[in-house]
């Protein structure tokens, strides 16, 4: 009786696979995505969900996070139900390396520079504000949800939380901005590698 009330999850749902888990549309609400981890006890997924319920506990709220909304039962196994980002246009946003590729190649924003500039300090400073702590800042972990053809936010879609077993940046603000600041260097050196924004503007992003 449990497979006849799961969900079907099909290939025309899918939208991504990595390396823990692949993602789909949920097929009854496209605003929302569900994650099937590739293994019953997902480490990764694990903490994420450890983090959001003492964020949770703490009533800290977040603009960056996917809104997390529980389990449910698929013909793939246990699936894990989120806000799914998408763009203005219904689209699913491209990671923050696609977006940045597309929007340099299609030259569809006049002022390239202070575009990347403002979009990348909005998200240090709002990442600031809120505390997000994360276990990694490769690019791939960031999607740019677009508002409309010139306004674009970024969001933190995976590698949420920490593997420490002493998680002390959960519960201390202190101590999770300065992690947010450490890791704000190595994310600026993900994207010198991996993208072509100039060097100007990351210099000056490694200012704030």
């Amino acid at each position: 009786m449990k497979n006849l009330e799961a969900i079907q999850l099909t290939q025309e749902h899918l939208i991504g696979v990595g390396y823990h888990k692949a993602t789909y549309v949920h097929p009854g609400d496209s605003s929302l995505c569900v994650k099937i981890p590739f293994t019953m006890n997902d480490i990764d997924l694990e903490r994420e969900l450890k983090y959001r319920a003492v964020r949770t506990k703490r009533k800290q709220s977040s603009t960056l996070l996917p809104e997390y909304l529980g389990t449910i039962a698929t013909n793939k196994g246990t699936g894990y139900i989120f806000e799914r980002i998408c763009d203005y246009d219904g689209q699913t946003s491209l990671t923050l390396t696609e977006y940045i590729d597309s929007v340099l190649n299609s030259k569809n924003i006049c002022d390239t520079k202070k575009h990347f500039h403002d979009l990348l300090a909005t998200f240090y400073h709002t990442w600031i504000a809120e505390k997000i702590v994360t276990s990694d800042v490769d690019p791939l972990n960031f999607l740019v949800q677009r508002k409309s053809e010139t306004e674009a936010v970024i969001r933190i879609v995976d590698n949420i939380g920490t593997p420490v077993l002493i998680p002390l940046a959960f519960y201390i603000d202190s101590i999770a901005e300065r992690r947010i600041k450490r890791y704000w260097k190595r994310f600026l050196n993900h994207l010198k590698r991996k993208t072509k924004l100039e060097a100007e503007t990351l210099e000056l992003l490694s200012n704030l």
